[in-house]
């Protein structure tokens, strides 16, 4: 969004993939990798902007297990060269989806309980 000249507002990208330090980071294929991971654990990757990287993408999930954000994360254990890890995992109680299975991340983001520590990398 333009807000004078020769200046503009990121507002987002309309699709799934992302720039973290330079390197493209396709949210559906890190989502993919931690569901093959992690089965039975209903996970999504939100990006989020970044002052020194620009963006990056937080994991949110919801499950029987883990119970906790570091059990998680080394549940994934290490992503492939090029694919950087997530910078911060939440565990909430469900991913809010529309009625298409969409997920509704505005709802997600605000679910997260605002005492919860995330768990950082």
């Amino acid at each position: 969004m333009p807000v004078g000249p020769r200046a503009f507002r990121h507002l987002g990208r309309a699709s799934r993939l992302i720039k973290v330090n330079g390197l493209r980071c396709d949210l559906a294929r890190v989502e993919e990798l931690a569901r093959t991971r992690c089965p039975g654990v209903d996970l999504v990757c939100v990006p989020v902007g970044d002052p020194v990287r620009g963006e990056h993408y937080e994991v949110y999930y919801a499950g029987p297990r883990p119970a906790e954000p570091a059990a998680l994360r080394r549940m994934l254990g290490r992503f492939p060269a090029g694919l950087p890890a997530p910078r911060a995992v939440h565990r909430v109680a469900r991913v809010p989806r529309s009625a298409t299975g969409k997920v509704l991340t505005a709802e997600l983001t605000a679910a997260r309980h605002p005492a919860e520590e995330p768990e950082h990398a």
